[in-house]
């Protein structure tokens, strides 16, 4: 932990620093731009030549040291111990507009990151970040501009802080449902994102009749790159929490039977197969599938008939699952029999 910690707080300092180099290379840009009448033409060149150097110079320090924020923050075991500190210079850094772009994204990939599971959320919300985020994305409508790498990992920032679940009731209030739904028409993947974010919101809160329909083939699409561990929109995708996850609670959340019948024609049938068919993808992947299914079953007649003819496949995948019953009992009644020997008292 003090490791952690020491280490961050040494490279905010080293931020810190080349922060107020900045900010002094701009006191003198402009000192100098006042006496600029005095100036020859010849040595006017020269200057302006030093004072891009030197801001090419601050800018690769910057990048330099967010790489190595990046590096410490990524063992999901170091953000919370990060956040605190790391939130705000990243935040600030991601929200200026007198920043270089490489540094604003540098600066969003830092917050992705910290948002990229429960710990780091609290910390996030304590600093603003999920309306400096939406403020970005606004910026970008109210300009007319296409989706820019910064507006895309505002998105990016927004979308993992809703996936997880943990803070949906304060980004509720804070209507963060409402500015998703006004994306889900965006096209290509930042509408796609919204539609994974909204899914994950309580079912109050889910409007179903507002998701487009190729949205949902593309949340199966989506669904099938992560399992073939494909690359999709620049990134490997987990299951859960991503489309996987999104399914169960769009077909938790809603009685529509058009959703159910658009999922299965996408195709939703044969990835939960594929799901339960796996030996190698994580646990709650196969649970989610099972609870999709399970979902389908009482609510579709198309999808009971699907997993009748199915029968041979999830028979399969329940004698393969049974196989891990044993051992989960074995190492539930571990302890608790180590205990009952008497080590426990010596320990």
């Amino acid at each position: 932990k003090d490791a952690v910690v020491g280490e961050v707080g040494g490279l905010i300092e080293l931020l810190m620093k080349v922060e107020i180099s900045d900010d002094s290379a701009t006191a003198d840009e402009e000192g100098k731009d006042r006496g600029s009448q005095l100036r020859k033409r010849g040595s006017s060149k020269d200057n302006s030549d030093n004072e891009n150097a030197s801001k090419e110079s601050i800018k690769n320090r910057k990048l330099l040291l967010l790489e190595s924020i990046v590096d410490i923050i990524y063992p999901k075991q170091h953000r919370l111990l990060a956040a605190p500190l790391v939130t705000p210079w990243a935040l600030s850094l991601a929200t200026s507009e007198d920043e270089a772009v490489e540094v604003r994204e540098e600066a969003l990939s830092v917050l992705v990151i910290l948002a990229d599971g429960k710990d780091a959320l609290p910390s996030l919300l304590e600093h603003g970040v999920y309306p400096s985020m939406k403020k970005i994305i606004d910026m970008r409508a109210e300009e007319a501009e296409e989706w820019s790498a910064v507006s895309k990992k505002a998105l990016d920032v927004i979308s993992n802080m809703c996936i997880y679940r943990s803070v949906n009731a304060q980004l509720s209030r804070l209507g963060a449902h409402h500015f998703l739904r006004s994306l889900l028409s965006q096209p290509g993947f930042p509408g796609l994102q919204a539609t994974l974010a909204l899914t994950h919101f309580s079912d109050k809160d889910l409007s179903i009749g507002s998701l487009p329909k190729d949205k949902l083939d593309d949340m199966v699409k989506l669904m099938r790159n992560a399992i073939d561990g494909d690359v999709a929109f620049g990134n490997f995708w987990d299951l859960v929490p991503g489309p996987l996850s999104a399914i169960k609670y769009l077909v938790f959340h809603t009685e529509e039977n058009w959703v159910y019948d658009r999922l299965l024609e996408a195709g939703l049938m044969e990835e939960l197969l594929r799901v339960l068919e796996s030996d190698c993808l994580d646990p709650t992947d196969t649970e989610a599938a099972l609870e999709v299914l399970w979902a389908l079953v009482r609510a579709s007649e198309r999808a009971r008939h699907m997993v009748v003819m199915a029968e041979h496949s999830i028979h399969e995948a329940e004698a393969r699952l049974m196989r891990y019953d044993k051992s989960s009992r074995l190492a539930g009644g571990l302890v608790e029999s180590a205990t009952n020997f008497g080590v426990g008292a010596e320990l």
